[in-house]
């Protein structure tokens, strides 16, 4: 049997205090402070992201790899992370970047044959050098917009492949 006590608090209204009450409210507390640590940790955590580069035609030059984080400047500036590779294999290679924390992400790669720096272009503005992008997005008039290359890192070692296009 359960004791079930009424008194007034200081407004004089009648509160009801019981045992069972108190084990409620303490589990729900529990449960709501056990969802929000597992949330705050997954969200401190990071992550390994595996690049497979295929269809590299060569290994001259250097390979640039642009890790974007949010449609601003994507794909031509405001990088969360670049790396410029001169030793890579030919025609395919695999970089893994570590430490990455949770997120939306994109990529996009140079095959930057003549190591300028630059994507080399012929007269009509074409490119002359490879170059790739996040889910593999066919350039035909233009390079894609960020919801058009990005996918999410969500687990540990996350695998992604992409296609050079010359």
């Amino acid at each position: 049997m359960h004791t079930i006590l009424l008194f007034p608090d200081m407004t004089g209204r009648i509160k009801i205090n019981s045992p069972i009450l108190a084990l409620r409210r303490s589990r729900i507390l529990l449960i709501g402070m056990l969802l929000i640590s597992s949330f705050s940790f997954a969200q401190n955590k990071t992550y390994d992201l595996e690049i497979v580069v295929t269809g590299l035609r060569n290994n001259k030059g250097q390979l640039m790899i642009s890790l974007s984080k949010g449609a601003e400047g994507f794909p031509n500036k405001n990088y969360y992370k670049q790396l410029f590779i001169s030793d890579f294999t030919s025609p395919q290679f695999i970089k893994i970047i570590k430490g990455i924390p949770y997120g939306n992400y994109a990529v996009s790669l140079l095959h930057d044959e003549d190591s300028n720096g630059k994507m080399k272009r012929n007269l009509i503005r074409l490119p002359k050098e490879g170059f790739a992008f996040s889910r593999n997005y066919k350039v035909l008039f233009r390079a894609p917009n960020y919801n058009e290359a990005n996918f999410d890192l969500d687990t540990i070692k996350k695998p992604i492949e992409i296609k050079m296009q010359y």
